[in-house]
């Protein structure tokens, strides 16, 4: 399958985390108590540092970006991978169709 490159990856990372914003503290989002760039929580109120929001961030952005890569065709353009890793990310994967 097809990988999302770096140049790629930092794209809709820096898309992604701008869209989150960054808070150190838990607070209610939608389904779920999230901090750092909107990852879960482990716990209401917890608070975490930057470090380790980025450490959060990228384990979960790197399985939605496999998620995509071994869902969609190898050529499906980049943009749309970025699109759909982004919507994992804030939605989940109801989106697929198995």
């Amino acid at each position: 399958k097809k990988k999302v490159n770096d140049e790629d990856q930092s794209s809709l990372i820096d898309h992604v985390k701008q869209t989150e914003g960054f808070t150190s503290r838990a607070i209610w989002d939608v389904k779920q108590f999230s901090n750092g760039y909107g990852t879960k929580a482990k716990f209401e109120g917890e608070e975490i540092s930057e470090e380790e929001a980025e450490i959060r961030f990228a384990e979960h952005i790197q399985k939605d970006i496999d998620k995509v890569n071994n869902f969609v065709p190898d050529d499906t353009p980049k943009g749309i991978r970025n699109a759909l890793a982004s919507l994992s990310y804030n939605a989940g994967y109801k989106w697929f169709v198995h």
